[in-house]
């Protein structure tokens, strides 16, 4: 079991780690801000790549995997379950987020996926969906501070 979580974890940390995105991030970061100095909001707009990493990072690791309760308003069938009137319903977004049907390669660390420009809010939910998302999603992004640098790791 341990030896199995390891494994994971390696290939968890790997995929964040990997080489060409670290150079794709600092490449962007020197050309737009130099060695200087850190990142500030204002600088934000101009790191696409460093949001796409941001957006990857969420999409696997979603601060709330379970999202806010609901209770149903009426009666209904998801998935061939009826759902009662009043029933409290949990949205596992951590599921949403690695689901095969929705996701090329779920399991994969790849910012690019994010990189289209494509509408993903139907899939994409670390912060929930509609009228009941969280009201900070917005400040994500620029509430980050990112220290990149190369990790060795001793497993």
């Amino acid at each position: 079991m341990m030896m199995k979580l390891g494994e994971r974890t390696d290939v968890f940390l790997q995929g964040l780690i990997d080489e060409h995105q670290m150079k794709k991030t600092t490449t962007e970061l020197d050309a737009q801000l130099g060695q200087e100095r850190l990142v500030d909001e204002p600088d934000i707009l101009k790191l696409p790549y460093l949001q796409c990493i941001v957006s990857e990072t969420l999409r696997l690791c979603p601060p709330a995997p379970m999202l806010v309760p609901h209770v149903s308003s009426n009666e209904c069938t998801i998935e061939g379950f009826k759902v009662l009137r009043d029933t409290t319903v949990l949205v596992n977004a951590w599921a949403i987020q690695r689901d095969p049907n929705l996701w090329d390669d779920p399991e994969s660390f790849k910012p690019e996926r994010f990189e289209s420009g494509k509408d993903l809010s139907h899939k994409f939910m670390p912060f929930g969906l509609g009228r009941r998302a969280c009201p900070g999603a917005g400040t994500c992004p620029t509430c980050c501070r990112f220290d990149f640098g190369v990790v060795d790791l001793m497993l």
